[in-house]
């Protein structure tokens, strides 16, 4: 996925605390997104870098009170009761076995032994790809590797020229360097995908994000189920959800039965897309437009109020072709 397109999806990921898992090169950007992004939405950022920390460091150093074993409270964990932090786990695949079961607890409990952390909580991991440009652990961990939403990150000019000029650098030094880059093929870069074997918990994950994401474009939406359930299988499901999906010709052709047949929020969607161009409006057939209720209208009119530059022009082509919609307007 491109930086462009993952900035898109990662505050929602977050928003709904999911663990994410940033696979990509070195230096392509996954701490300063995570940073970034953490910081457009107020949260702070906890970086834990696995590959230094010992048994101690993760659950806690154990002491005795009132002759019971205790263990501190890792100063890594944020405060039980203090919400708004995202805790980044970076170097996950330069971490030995003995850590990565640890952070199991940790993805499914929201808990680290008997330490507990805030509800709101978000965990992103970061880590390098299996090659031998690194000295990296092969994760293939099922269970691990399930509880993330994996996503392969790769680093694209455009992304970067905003990256550069945003830091100040003269229009002319930042088109050199991503000249030089292109040149050496570094946007050419890419992180193999990983093995993942979906199961039932995973797909109903994929469904929830899917529901998430599913305004953004299909491609993006591909790619993120892909790390959940995998590219076989999430490319299979959004085959399933094409095939069945309500398109503008249904409209255009008047496929009565077709658009009956879906849920109205369905129907008021795609509707809004043709209201975008005054012209496809003209192609949609009048039994269609007489299957609309004043609640699918209502709903058409909220979207008219917010967004009048995208849909003022389709809505008052709506009226001239269909005139019952006045009536209902009036009745709303």
């Amino acid at each position: 996925m491109r930086i462009r397109e993952f900035v898109q999806v990662l505050p929602r990921l977050m928003a709904m605390s999911e663990p994410v898992l940033i696979i990509g090169h070195a230096g392509v950007g996954k701490t300063t997104i995570v940073n970034d992004v953490a910081k457009s939405l107020g949260k702070k950022v906890k970086t834990v870098i696995l590959s230094q920390m010992e048994p101690g460091d993760l659950l806690g150093l154990p002491i005795v009170v009132n002759g019971r074993t205790m263990f501190t409270r890792p100063e890594w964990l944020p405060p039980e009761n203090e919400s708004g932090w995202v805790i980044f786990l970076d170097e996950l695949n330069r971490a030995p076995l003995f850590l990565r079961q640890g952070i199991m607890q940790l993805l499914t409990e929201k808990r680290v032994g008997v330490h507990s952390l805030p509800e709101d909580v978000c965990i992103v991991a970061a880590a390098n790809p299996l090659s031998d440009d690194y000295q990296v652990e092969d994760m293939n961990d099922r269970a691990l590797l399930t509880r993330f939403v994996i996503i392969h990150l790769e680093s694209d000019p455009e992304s970067l020229r905003k990256y550069l000029l945003n830091k100040g650098f003269p229009p002319h030094l930042v088109r050199a360097a991503i000249e030089t880059l292109e040149e050496f093929g570094v946007f050419t870069e890419f992180a193999a995908p990983t093995n993942i074997v979906a199961n039932p918990r995973a797909f109903e994950r994929a469904l929830r994000i899917y529901q998430l994401l599913q305004d953004m474009p299909q491609e993006v939406v591909k790619e993120v189920l892909s790390g959940i359930v995998g590219q076989q299988m999430a490319g299979k499901f959004i085959g399933y959800l094409e095939e069945r999906a309500l398109r503008k010709k249904d409209f255009f052709e008047g496929n009565v039965e077709r658009i009956q047949n879906v849920p109205s929020i369905e129907r008021v969607t795609v509707l809004l897309r043709i209201m975008e161009n005054p012209d496809e409006v003209r192609l949609v057939k009048p039994e269609v437009l007489s299957l609309m209720t004043q609640e699918e209208l209502a709903m058409i009119i909220r979207n008219v109020s917010s967004k009048p530059e995208v849909y003022v022009h389709g809505f008052l082509t709506l009226r001239e072709i269909f005139p019952d919609i006045k009536e209902l307007y009036s009745a709303i």
